[in-house]
């Protein structure tokens, strides 16, 4: 999870493809985990790779469909995200 935390920091500074390094070895060490899958989606996003993330997201909903993580969002029309 740390290395999830790292690379989400990476994301934020604009250091989008060092982040997405790390957050593709975070998701090879824990590819169960609903958080280092949620952040990866939104790391995608945030390097406008908006297809995959969409798919990342969507995994994400699968591990853990009653996550307030992604409850909130779960049924809301893409074009009303914000």
């Amino acid at each position: 999870m740390a290395l999830q935390s790292y690379a989400f920091g990476l994301s934020a500074v604009g250091r989008l493809d060092e982040a997405l390094l790390e957050s593709k070895l975070a998701r090879e060490l824990e590819p169960t985990s609903m958080l280092v899958r949620l952040s990866m989606g939104f790391i995608l996003y945030r390097a406008r790779r908006y297809g995959e993330a969409i798919e990342e997201l969507r995994r994400c909903v699968a591990l853990e469909p009653e996550s307030a993580a992604v409850k909130p969002r779960r049924d809301t029309p893409p074009d009303r995200i914000h």
